[in-house]
């Protein structure tokens, strides 16, 4: 006997509207979402840059409404083809006694479809994609909440007529807690919909003419408005069904108090996470910690501080109500209603959308990143990287094209192919490193790399190339650093192409390139624009233990390689390399480049074992400089020298503090039984060090490291306790364990009593130094990186390491072995440096031990180390030059500039238009030529920024993707339900 199915009543005015918003919908998508958002995201997906955080509230934009269509034209099929056929009446039919079989599942109507599966999944994607950016607890508990009731609701309304059963109390509470949500978006709503049909009777003046455009965005808009109220009606319906049925098998009671116990967990939940951090941690800031005890209680409570700065810091990404007035503009400034009466209505709005709104003001963020470098001693865009770029890639909009902090690992120019070519002469050689780079995204991106290399190596050229032809690249201009830096930030701005190659440190560079065509070119081959870019870069550098050092990196921005990228050694193909062996940064997914390249791999045909080292020799203005190679025997420790220890109490220093008892404790075995040492403690907010007479019974395990200090500082209170200490200053100075340079001025008798000073610190914060003149110290500043060298210095802490002939180093040992080392100088001659194995001196005539021409003997080339040889003698005439002694700079930058070298006072600037060159022209006649800014990027506005999406998903991400594949796996089980198999019987009415 064919099945009785009731069929909902059909609505024809319901079913009009359900079919004109999901076709106006459709069209406004397909029109104006698809081409500008959805197929940029979906281009990103493909290459694995988009998370599903973006890419599913995406696909579901557009998938809601098409798989709600499709439904409805389903619903529609499956009700036909259950309509029961009565049988003909033949004369052998007779009454049957049989009961009426159980009603099956029946399908859901348009309205049920609309309300309780469309409208929740619609609302969930948009909220997701548009409105909320980096979720907080409180609005992910109601998005999850949103999810779990809309599971809830769907699956209840496929099992109605099924009897209770366990999964009945699991339907209550969801359908409970979507009834409270539907309940809380219709409240919202109530508040747009005056201003919704003011703009809506106002638009209907302009119906006629606006037609095809004004309609389906009026259908659209009416029908978001309308989905609080639906959603309302179905969850009420549904909730009351269920309710009833359990109160029927298990009387009231038992339903009632699950249904108060649901809204008084879910109400206690929301109250109690909706409790925002940053309240407390700008409680626990709010005074200076005035002693020890209160140090110690505040590192304590450091987790608390941490997470409270940084949701203020982020107040903008994850609060979208901050410092709202959108009730104030619709009703005051657009309606024309009086003030007061826009005053109520915003602050009911803001108590009803409290969970989104932050509980603070705009001015917090500045607040924020102030306290957190203060307490952290770093910036919070480092410390809290990962966090920061989470949050503002949480967008559907594409990156900025500059390289920021933000940018530190980011995968957007593909390192396509990689080529080293060195060319040995003897114990030096020529390297040479070509890159290709492709660009992965829609825009012009810039890259960037913080590496070092040797210090005795010296940079000889930088190109840039629109092809591998290398008769066709753009070469470099020797520029002083201000003028260069200057000019390439400005062509940035611009979006034209240059590139800027920096030395930032004593072996620090900085190597900025702009802009990597963006991948549509590659697309558009007929447009003569290039697809990629080629970059080439060379140095000169002594050979160290038969090996040749290459470049180490120690930060990346924007460029990545992977096993792909296509790696040559004097043109031989090379493996990839292994991982994390050539970074300071372990996130990298495969080295830069190798630490460095045997010798023996780089020997001529001619050759069998490597030359060994020998002594070189060029002229230069002023005399000849000589190098010579160095025994290792001839290294050693001081004797009868007096240090200065200065300490780093900085927070920062906890992170390396088995570090500094290590360096301590080497201190106390090799330094204090020949020498004398005083150390100095430095500590925040103080202004001037604690003094340490007896080094030898010093415990570095007592140290407190708190707040923040930065070089300036640390040396400043040095300075401040030297001076306050009696008798101090009057000691008999010793002598320095640096020659001069000849032609430089004498320099006036240390006012110090020691013989070096040694500071003992971690990479430090470059951003959060500020421009400033160097210090004046008159014996040797060594800074000792404990954990690695900074990526950068700032010119000021640069120029005080130079003008006092100091220098960095990542080891005590390090520090004090070439403090001490002299080696054995004779008559007429100037020690410029000990350094990578050889001394270099500065001889007014030549040395006749050593060849005044370079030849390789292997094959019969003439090649000159005179760059090299320049770069020692700026180093050490910088000990005499002051900034703002224009003359002598422009003396030292001549000499960069004749050798083509880069230098501290010196950059590599590669230009390729008339424009550009003119501009360097005007800025190099300035005389703020020399001077060099700070770069500090800073946290985008997330109103403009264009920034890139995370590759982090978030648990309600996940549980969006469940929700819509579980939704449509049981609708598709129970649409195969509704129909049983036909009968022979049916089969034969039905043809008939």
């Amino acid at each position: 006997m064919p099945s009785q199915l009731s069929q909902p009543k059909f609505n024809p005015w319901f079913a009009s509207i359900f079919w004109l918003f999901n076709i106006s919908l459709l069209l406004i998508l397909l029109v104006g979402f698809v081409p500008f958002i959805a197929l940029a995201i979906l281009n990103d997906a493909v290459r694995g840059d988009v998370p599903l955080s973006i890419l599913i509230p995406t696909v579901g934009l557009i998938g809601v409404p098409a798989t709600s269509s499709i439904m409805g034209r389903q619903r529609n099929r499956s009700a036909k083809t259950t309509t029961p056929v009565p049988p003909k009446k033949t004369a052998q039919s007779v009454p049957t006694s049989m009961p009426p079989p159980m009603p099956m599942h029946q399908p859901l109507s348009l309205f049920q479809i609309f309300f309780g599966i469309e409208a929740p999944l619609l609302m969930a994607c948009t909220i997701r994609l548009f409105f909320l950016r980096n979720l907080t607890p409180a609005s992910g508990f109601l998005f999850i909440s949103m999810i779990l009731g809309s599971i809830a609701l769907v699956h209840g309304l496929l099992h109605r007529h099924q009897q209770p059963s366990r999964a009945s109390w699991a339907h209550l509470a969801g359908l409970t807690i979507m009834l409270v949500l539907s309940l809380y978006l219709s409240a919202i709503a109530l508040f747009y919909l005056w201003p919704v049909l003011h703009i809506v009777s106002v638009g209907l003046v302009y119906l006629i003419f606006l037609l095809p455009i004004f309609f389906p965005l009026l259908v659209m808009f009416s029908g978001w408005m309308i989905m609080p109220g639906g959603m309302v009606i179905l969850s009420l319906k549904s909730w009351r069904q269920i309710l009833e049925q359990l109160s029927k098998r298990h009387g009231k009671t038992l339903p009632r108090a699950i249904v108060a116990a649901v809204l008084a967990g879910w109400l206690g939940i929301l109250l109690l996470i909706q409790q925002q951090p940053q309240t407390q941690a700008f409680q626990l800031l709010e005074h200076e910690p005035q002693s020890v005890g209160d140090r110690q209680a505040l590192l304590q409570q450091s987790d608390t501080i941490r997470k409270g700065l940084l949701n203020a810091y982020l107040s903008a990404y994850r609060y979208p109500l901050l410092e709202n007035r959108t009730m104030v503009s619709l009703y005051q400034h657009y309606l024309g209603w009086p003030e007061a009466v826009a005053d109520a209505i915003q602050n009911a709005y803001n108590t009803v959308l409290s969970p989104f709104a932050y509980q603070g003001s705009s001015a917090d963020k500045d607040k924020a990143a102030q306290l957190y470098a203060k307490f952290f001693d770093t910036p919070i865009l480092r410390g809290e990287h990962k966090a920061i770029q989470t949050a503002v890639q949480s967008n559907f909009n594409r990156a900025e094209a500059k390289a920021g902090l933000l940018d530190i690992n980011a995968e957007r120019v593909a390192l396509q192919q990689q080529d080293i070519n060195i060319t040995p002469h003897g114990d030096w050689a020529e390297i040479e490193l070509h890159e290709v780079y492709a660009n992965t995204t829609w825009d012009e991106t810039e890259i960037l790399y913080y590496f070092s290399l040797p210090e005795s190596a010296t940079v000889t050229g930088l190109w840039l190339g629109e092809t591998g032809d290398r008769t066709q690249r753009y070469e470099h201009t020797v520029s002083p650093r201000g003028a260069a830096q200057q000019v390439y930030n400005d062509q940035v701005r611009r979006r034209v192409d240059p590139a800027l190659l920096e030395q930032v440190g004593p072996r620090n560079y900085r190597l900025r390139a702009f802009p990597i065509p963006p991948v549509g070119r590659d697309s558009l081959p007929a447009d003569g624009q290039p697809d990629k870019m080629h970059l080439w870069l060379t140095y000169t550098v002594m050979k160290q233990n038969n090996q040749w050092p290459l470049p180490i990196l120690s930060e990346r921005r924007n460029i990545f390689w992977t096993g792909s990228t296509k790696r040559t050694l004097n043109g031989q193909a090379q493996p990839r390399h292994n991982k994390g062996s050539n970074t300071g940064n372990p996130e990298n997914n495969y080295n830069w480049l190798p630490l460095s390249i045997p010798a023996d791999d780089t020997l001529g045909k001619s050759q069998t074992t490597p030359p060994s080292p020998s002594g070189h020799q060029v002229p230069l203005s002023g005399g000849y400089i000589v190098a010579k190679p160095m025994d290792a025997n001839a290294y050693q420790y001081p004797e009868g020298q007096h240090f200065a220890i200065v300490l780093d109490g900085s927070y920062s220093m906890n992170a390396h503090k088995q570090e500094v008892v290590d360096s301590i404790q080497w201190l106390k075995d090799n330094l204090l039984n020949a020498n004398t040492a005083d150390l100095y403690l430095t500590q925040a907010e103080a202004t001037q060090a604690k003094k340490v007479n007896d080094l030898a019974t010093f415990d570095p395990e007592d140290v407190l490291f708190y707040g923040s200090l930065q070089t300036r500082q640390l040396l400043s209170q040095y300075q401040q306790a030297i001076t306050s200490i009696p008798n101090l200053r009057s000691a008999e100075p010793t002598s320095k364990s640096t020659l001069q340079h000849p032609n430089a001025p004498t320099p006036q008798l240390s006012d110090s009593p020691y013989d070096a000073i040694i500071l003992i610190t971690d990479s430090g914060s470059y951003e959060l130094t500020e421009d400033s003149s160097p210090l004046s110290l008159s014996v040797p500043l060594w800074l000792v990186h404990l954990g690695g060298l900074p990526s950068a210095y700032d010119d000021a802490t640069l120029e005080t390491i130079q003008r006092t002939g100091g220098n960095t180093a990542t080891q005590i040992e390090t520090a004090i072995t070439r403090i001490a080392t002299q080696p054995s100088l004779g008559e007429k001659t100037s020690l410029l440096n000990v350094v990578d194995g050889y001394a270099w001196f500065l001889r007014q005539t030549p040395d006749p031990t050593v060849s005044l021409a370079d030849t390789d003997t292997a094959t019969k080339t003439t090649a000159t180390i005179a760059p090299m040889a320049a770069r020692q003698w700026i180093t050490q005439v910088s000990q005499a030059v002051k900034p703002d002694e224009l003359n002598q700079l422009d003396a030292i930058h001549h000499v960069a500039k004749e050798n083509s070298i880069v230098t501290p006072y010196s950059s590599m600037l590669v230009l390729v238009n008339a424009q550009q060159e003119q501009q360097l022209k005007d800025a190099e006649s300035k005389s703020d030529r020399f001077s060099r800014e700070i770069e500090d990027q800073q946290l985008p506005d997330p109103e403009s920024s264009m920034s890139p999406v995370s590759a982090v998903p978030e648990p309600a991400e996940w549980l969006l993707l469940i929700t819509g594949v579980a939704i449509l796996g049981i609708w598709y089980r129970h649409r195969q339900t509704l129909t049983p198999s036909p009968t022979a019987t049916d089969r034969l009415a039905l043809k008939q």
